[in-house]
This record gives C-alpha cells, sequence and structure tokens, in this order.
C-alpha cells in the first residue's frame, strides 16, 4: 500500500510467446504508442558552411560526440577548423511511423538536403576519390 491509500500494481511487459487474446491487443497497444525519433544535422566549419550532413535515431547531441569520436571526416574537420554542430530537421512519430519509418523519412530528408546543398553524407565517399 502507498502513502495515499492506494495499491501499487506491477504490471509487466507483454511478450510476444503470449498467445491470450487479450495479450495481443495489449502488444498491439504498447507498439502503437512507442513513440519514434528522427534527426537531421550537419558539421559546419568555422565560417559557418555546412560541410557534413548526418541522420540519427538518437538525441543529437549524442551522436555529435559519437561523430567526432569514431569519423574521420568529423576528426580532420574538427581539426582544420572550428566545428559547429547543428541540428537541421527532427521529427517524432507513432503508431504505423515505427522506428523502420522513422528510419526512412530521416534517410530521405539527409539525401534530399544533400543534393539541395550539394555536400557529403557522413560516411559517404566522394565521387571523385578512388577508394576500392
Amino acid at each position: 500500500m502507498s502513502s495515499r491509500g492506494k495499491e501499487k500494481v506491477a504490471i509487466r511487459p507483454a511478450t510476444a510467446h503470449d498467445n491470450d487474446d487479450n495479450t495481443k491487443s495489449v502488444i498491439d497497444l504498447q507498439n502503437r504508442h512507442k513513440i519514434s525519433f528522427g534527426a537531421v544535422y550537419e558539421h559546419k566549419d568555422c565560417f559557418g558552411k555546412a560541410r557534413l550532413l548526418g541522420c540519427t535515431g538518437e538525441t543529437p547531441e549524442h551522436q555529435f560526440m559519437l561523430d567526432y569520436i569514431n569519423s574521420k571526416q568529423v576528426k580532420a574537420l574538427g581539426r582544420a577548423s572550428e566545428l559547429q554542430s547543428e541540428l537541421v530537421w527532427a521529427g517524432m512519430g507513432s503508431g504505423f511511423l515505427g522506428e523502420a519509418e522513422m528510419g526512412q523519412v530521416r534517410r530521405a530528408v539527409m539525401e534530399k538536403r544533400s543534393k539541395r546543398l550539394q555536400i557529403d553524407k557522413l560516411g559517404s565517399i566522394k565521387p571523385y576519390s578512388r577508394h576500392t
């Protein structure tokens, strides 16, 4: 019993192994109310010109840190000038717009922005490079 006289009830998440019709509807309800997140961001040089474009389903600040740790392109940009990272698009969804669909949306936004601004996507090889 809590201090307000209401009993606490432990609710266990439904699993896919449950065969009960009620449990299936609970699983559907849980999946419908999951929230998906997507963000598109730019890494800019000291003049504010976008040089690299990326997308993530993580928090942008966490992804900025991961990019600096893991990406040679971002490290080089940071060494050459003052690195500025900026969020340029963010979206949230639930129901039929799950993680997979949000991934498609953020990649499409990144692709269009990359073509419009003629900047490289993070991790992409420049067309004039001869990487094999």
